[in-house]
């Protein structure tokens, strides 16, 4: 898979309704996470899946879109913005039923065609403050 592709498939793995048979198809299985996200307690692989089962239970109708995408030599870059209803309960904070904006950037490097590192940030603060968190 060509690294474009690469990274628009990894943002779509972040969509509530994306096949979960993609994350697998698209990472190294110990692939090494930087920047992992709250939650995510395991390594590679196993570590998304975990992170994205915390967020799709969170957020149920979660989308994200790639605002951008630069590719260059063996990495991306994608700057995203995901949109959600806050349904269920995200790492200890009941539902609050609002919707939610979130913006973030990732930088995955490609090798053999698959993602095997990332790093990672999310405007963690303004999802927390659109929830009431803080």
């Amino acid at each position: 898979m060509d690294p474009r592709q690469l990274a628009e498939n990894y943002v779509r793995i972040w969509n509530a309704d994306a096949p979960r048979e993609l994350v697998d198809q698209i990472f190294l299985a110990d692939f090494v996470d930087h920047n992992p996200q709250p939650g995510q307690e395991k390594d590679g692989v196993a570590g998304i899946h975990q992170v994205l089962d915390v967020y799709h239970a969170g957020f149920p109708s979660l989308r994200v879109t790639p605002d951008e995408v630069i590719v260059s030599g063996d990495r991306a870059v994608v700057r995203w913005t995901a949109v959600g209803a806050h349904e269920g309960d995200l790492l200890g904070i009941q539902a609050t039923h609002r919707d939610v904006r979130m913006t973030g950037i990732d930088i995955l490097r490609i090798a053999d065609g698959l993602i095997v590192e990332r790093w990672g940030e999310t405007n963690a603060l303004q999802t927390m403050q659109q929830i009431g968190a803080i």
